[in-house]
């Protein structure tokens, strides 16, 4: 109970210390935030682009416009990636979300939706082949 006690007030500096930060931000904090760090090490555009991109299952022009969003709310100069750097990135995002799937699902991978469209997607970029139909 001792050892709960001191986790709890460890836990309770460590948000007050990110409350500190996000209010330097500007948002008003409100209870516990939680920030998914999975990919927040490698801190390239380009793959945030990508992740949602492949998530939503964004169609090229989708993927077009999601650009040139980014570009006018970062300027010139910002790093923007191109089309064909975006396209390349989401090849990567698809092929990692498809391998942590079978990893977890194993041989019933294909019964999970979007595992199915992320091996067709991936099949047409090249990538394998595209799942049976069943």
């Amino acid at each position: 109970e001792a050892r709960a006690e001191s986790l709890r007030e460890r836990l309770q500096v460590l948000v007050e210390s990110w409350g500190e930060g996000i209010r330097d931000l500007g948002p008003d904090v409100k209870g516990l935030w939680l920030v998914d760090f999975e990919y927040a090490a490698a801190g390239v555009p380009v793959d945030d682009l990508a992740g949602f991109a492949t998530a939503h299952d964004l169609a090229p022009d989708a993927r077009r416009r999601l650009l040139e969003a980014y570009a006018a709310a970062h300027g010139p100069g910002a790093g923007t990636p191109g089309a064909a750097e975006l396209e390349l990135a989401c090849v990567r995002a698809d092929a990692l979300w498809l391998a942590w799937t079978v990893a977890v699902h194993g041989a019933g991978w294909q019964a999970v939706p979007r595992a199915r469209r992320v091996a067709t997607r991936l099949a047409r970029a090249g990538v394998g082949t595209a799942p049976a139909v069943s």
